[in-house]
């Protein structure tokens, strides 16, 4: 229904449907690739992150949009909270925007269902000093940010990171999209 997340579809799907609603918006597209597959897999796939374009966040997008200006483990302190995000469950995800959003008005980017990120994962650079990375140009799995409604409250914290095989389609994970402006 109109009133859950976006769930059960892989990367490429998610691609796939910002590359669609781009074209309806009369925007530039920001992903490209050489085929689609079966099952709407994804082939030779490159994103242009500076496209006037519906995309997926990058990691560094993600994680800045969930803290909202904040530093602690999540967006609303240190303390464990049920008051802002659907974790720990076995029940399934719930209706979006039922519990407290974060300082920017962002609902559930903690819990309810993890987001796919459009980079690729790899382990972090410790030393690396660059302001919003995209993260590499290739890999296996891509990145997956925000724990879902049967994660644990770690796997919530701002910092926290998982990945996952672009054709994999579960209940806990879905996506959001960002309209970047362009350069």
């Amino acid at each position: 229904g109109d009133s859950m997340p976006v769930a059960n579809v892989t990367w490429d799907q998610a691609v796939l449907f910002c590359n669609a609603l781009s074209k309806q918006l009369g925007l530039d597209t920001a992903y490209s690739y050489d085929s689609e597959g079966t099952a709407q897999t994804l082939v030779g796939v490159s994103v242009n992150n500076s496209a006037h374009a519906v995309r997926l966040p990058t990691e560094a997008e993600w994680e800045y949009a969930a803290r909202a200006g904040t530093s602690t483990d999540y967006y609303w302190g240190n303390a464990v909270s049920t008051a802002y995000a659907f974790y720990a469950s076995t029940t399934g995800y719930e209706k979006v925007a039922k519990l407290k959003p974060n300082a920017w008005g962002l609902y559930d980017v903690s819990g309810n269902v993890a987001e796919w990120c459009s980079d690729w994962y790899s382990t972090y650079d410790e030393t690396a000093t660059a302001t919003n990375p995209a993260g590499p140009s290739s890999g296996t799995k891509r990145v997956v940010r925000g724990g879902s409604w049967n994660s644990s409250l770690a796997s919530l914290a701002a910092d926290s990171r998982a990945s996952a095989l672009p054709t994999a389609a579960v209940d806990t994970r879905g996506f959001r999209i960002v309209l970047f402006p362009g350069k």
